[in-house]
């Protein structure tokens, strides 16, 4: 028998919920099943650490997918019993589900949701889902079929009655499996069935619909589109439902027949695959315009002889050439992670393997980015191959990198300098990322680029200006994401000013999720795959640097550059002018050498004779009593020669603040908290733009960061919840009731735990998160921990 996968956790394992996509064909004999399995396995080598994907077998009535993904084996006989029929699976599942939910019609809508949830806590989920010999991948087979009753239990279970009994299970279980897993892949049943229903209309977020180039198919696979998309429209499920097709057991070396079958030809009365999806989506989607040329281009299964025979999975042999199956379904997968309608023209780039972000709802879509400017193009051509030669040699380890001088912003005009060459880049991250962040800083420096990634100040320096300086200076600011960065103060701060200037572009080291104010901007996805997604990210930070629009970062206009006065030029060499920089608390840092210019000549004298000045009337202040205190706008004016250094103002030093944290505040206490250390509150709206007054409300979000010094009267930006509820308190009720309650306070029911051991009476709420009493904003999810009877410690099972 296999080994037992753990359940899946109640808490989320990844995150962000996964991906569901089903595989459908009208038509048997399409190749649908060896092309699940053979995305799953290329997925499964773009995922980060800790993720997992899981393949379901919906297919009942002719199983197979558990062919192409055995169990991982313990032992036992390797010549004769692989155990591919051995244990529960899909269909086991729901029976125990259904058994477990109340007999009858529910009085409500929530206690019939309230049941569900309760029904999928207290499922063992380690019984039916299983590792396979793929150390990424698990299965949910379709089912027990060693004891000669599973056609049985397929044919007798009442799949449209239980949801008549339960309208939002399918939806639950597709939710939960998205929890614990990157990928949820179902093979869906053939043809129109009650089955082929739930797994193309109310499970997946992506559909792909194999076919092969014949009248029956492509026929079937229409009206079930049209089906699927115009039940997710009139549906209270707002999720997108992306339609993908993939052509299948195209045979190449039939050229005439294969153009007559993609493009069409009525003389034979044919209709294309091409035109017929073309027209379809255009239908369904509300779609001016559906030019699937480029798409169909690039997606193409041929057929081989070489799959006639067995299960073939053909991406785990050794890479092939443009026209191997291999390649065609790598190419098909870049399609699938690239969150792009088919009608973009823009061909995925195939390093990327994006994580799932929501589409447009159903009804409302539109192709997902316009063709690509001239400038971009322009751009992409001329960099293209230094971005090549940049990645081309292997990264040296990070102690071979040398770190950057401080960079002087005047040195040369960054408007003038052609190309990359003299564009600056800001680097932010966390000391314990130095080595991934290190190989960056190579190839970017291949391209002419100067780099501000780390610095060693000699003793003395300002660093908070040292920083600044490099900040304003900086055509794109790049920060890396990771668990450790997330919480640097230094890292935060970076990154909101690379936002006020629109020049930031995030990167994600590993699976951690941008703090809030930063989820709005797609980030760069190094975790997946580093040396593949690389190219792609040079090419960003370029596009950032020239100041070419796209849609990967979100780029605004830049603010106008703040004019440096510069003193007239001196009749003495020894007198050049010298760069000044902004410190970050707004004072100007004049650099040691300058002070010591200004000490020669005639206005060393005058400067000398000031102080000396002024000097005297504070002592003599002191003698006659006086209390009030001697500012810059008391001191006398003095003029000095037309070829003299003007003087420098004599400032006090800025006051500074610290900033509190006031997430999950209300408004009124962060006011009166911001008062007492002299600090402004500015609300802002959706997009992050000023409002004229700081609504009611709860904080949702910050900038600059809790813990970011800065001078006393600065603004801090929130985000502000305006539509806040008290958590009212479920303990001791029924999941039923306590799902009643939340929802009279417009709050939501989150995961729901199983709780054994506790004493209380099963099926009573005895935890729930956030506790009762805390002020959250509407539609919060609240966690809650239900009593469970202790479930009697399993069998060992044989070997």
């Amino acid at each position: 028998m296999s080994a037992a996968v753990p359940a899946p956790a109640a808490t989320e394992s990844s995150p962000t919920p996964g991906s569901i996509t089903t595989f459908y064909s009208y038509k048997g004999g399409t190749g649908r099943t060896m092309a699940l399995a053979n995305c799953a396995c290329v997925l499964a080598e773009r995922l980060a650490r800790n993720e997992k994907i899981l393949v379901v077998d919906w297919d009942l009535e002719a199983p197979g997918l558990h062919r192409f993904f055995p169990p991982r084996l313990r032992g036992g006989d390797l010549d004769h019993n692989l155990g591919l029929d051995q244990g529960p699976g899909l269909i086991d599942l729901f029976i125990e589900l259904q058994d477990r939910l109340p007999s009858g019609t529910p009085p409500s809508e929530d206690a019939a949701d309230a049941a569900i949830a309760l029904a999928l806590a207290e499922l063992d989920w380690s019984t039916y889902i299983e590792p396979t010999e793929h150390a990424a991948i698990h299965i949910l087979r379709a089912g027990r079929n060693d004891d000669g009753q599973y056609g049985k239990r397929v044919n007798t279970f009442d799949w449209e009655g239980l949801f008549r009994r339960a309208p939002t299970i399918y939806r639950a279980f597709a939710e939960r499996l998205a929890r614990d897993f990157r990928w949820v892949l179902i093979d869906s049943r053939t043809g129109v069935t009650d089955i082929s229903g739930i797994c193309t209309a109310l499970l997946p977020e992506k559909l792909v619909v194999v076919f092969t180039p014949n009248r029956q198919s492509l026929t079937g696979v229409r009206e079930l589109v049209r089906q699927a998309i115009a039940y997710r429209r009139g549906s209270d499920d707002l999720r997108p439902l992306l339609v993908l097709p993939l052509p299948s057991r195209i045979e190449a070396s039939m050229e005439t027949l294969r153009s007559h079958w993609r493009y069409g030809n009525p003389d034979a009365g044919i209709t294309g695959y091409q035109p017929l999806f073309q027209s379809l989506l255009a239908e369904c989607y509300g779609l001016s315009e559906c030019d699937l040329g480029a798409y169909f281009d690039d997606v193409q299964i041929q057929q081989s002889p070489d799959c006639a025979y067995g299960e073939v999975i053909s991406v785990r042999g050794k890479g092939g050439d443009r026209l191997s199956l291999a390649s065609s379904y790598r190419v098909f997968v870049d399609r699938l992670c690239a969150e792009q309608a088919p009608w973009d023209s823009a061909r995925p780039a195939p390093t990327q393997a994006a994580a799932p972000t929501p589409s447009a709802p159903v009804g409302f879509a539109e192709p997902t980015s316009a063709q690509p400017s001239t400038t971009s193009a322009a751009t992409s051509a001329a960099t293209s191959a230094a971005i090549s030669a940049a990645i081309s040699a292997t990264p040296p380890s990070a102690a071979a990198v040398p770190s950057l001088p401080a960079i002087e912003p005047s040195v040369v005009p960054l408007a003038d300098a052609p190309g990359p060459v003299g564009k600056r880049v800001f680097l932010s991250f966390a000391a314990s990322d130095r080595e991934p962040v290190a190989r960056v800083v190579t190839a970017l420096r291949k391209l002419g680029v100067e780099v501000f990634w780390e610095h060693n100040p000699t003793p003395g320096t300002n660093f908070g200006a040292l920083v600044s300086q490099a900040l304003d200076a900086a055509d794109a600011v790049v920060v890396f994401w990771s668990r450790a960065s997330v919480n640097s103060e230094w890292v935060l701060s970076e990154a909101s000013e690379g936002l006020r200037r629109g020049l930031l572009l995030p990167v994600l080291l590993d699976e951690t999720r941008p703090p809030l104010l930063f989820r709005s901007i797609q980030s760069a996805d190094l975790s997946r795959d580093f040396d593949r997604a690389l190219p792609g990210l040079l090419a960003d930070v370029m596009r950032v640097a020239l100041g070419v629009t796209g849609d990967r970062t979100q780029i605004v206009a830049r603010p106008p550059p703040v004019p440096v006065p510069v003193p007239p030029p001196r009749s003495s060499a020894a007198h050049a002018p010298v760069a000044r920089a902004e410190s970050p608390a707004g004072s100007t840092a004049v650099l040691a050498s300058e002070r010591r210019a200004l000490l020669r000549g005639p206005a060393g004298v005058v400067t000398i004779t000031l102080a000396l000045l002024l000097l005297g009337g504070w002592l003599w202040l002191i003698g006659t009593g006086q209390k009030s205190p001697v500012t810059a706008s008391t001191l006398p004016q003095v003029s000095l020669p037309p070829d003299s250094a003007p003087p420098v103002a004599v400032q006090p030093p800025p006051r500074i603040a610290t900033v509190p944290n006031f997430i999950d505040r209300k408004t009124d206490v962060a006011l009166e908290i911001a008062r007492s250390i002299n600090l402004k509150l500015v609300g802002t709206d959706e997009n992050g733009a000023p409002l004229a007054q700081l609504p009611d409300g709860l904080v949702l979000s910050q900038r600059p960061a809790a813990g970011t010094p800065v001078r006393e009267g600065s603004d801090v930006w929130l985000s502000v919840a305006t539509a806040v509820r008290a958590v009212p308190s479920v303990a001791g009720l029924s999941l039923s009731d306590a799902l009643a309650r939340l929802r009279a306070s417009e709050l939501a029911l989150g995961p729901v735990e199983s709780v054994e051991g506790s004493g209380a009476r099963v099926g009573t709420v005895i935890q729930q998160s956030p506790s009762a009493g805390k002020s959250v904003p509407l539609g919060t999810q609240v966690k809650v921990g239900v009593a469970a009877a202790t479930r009697p410690a399993p069998k060992s099972k044989a070997k």
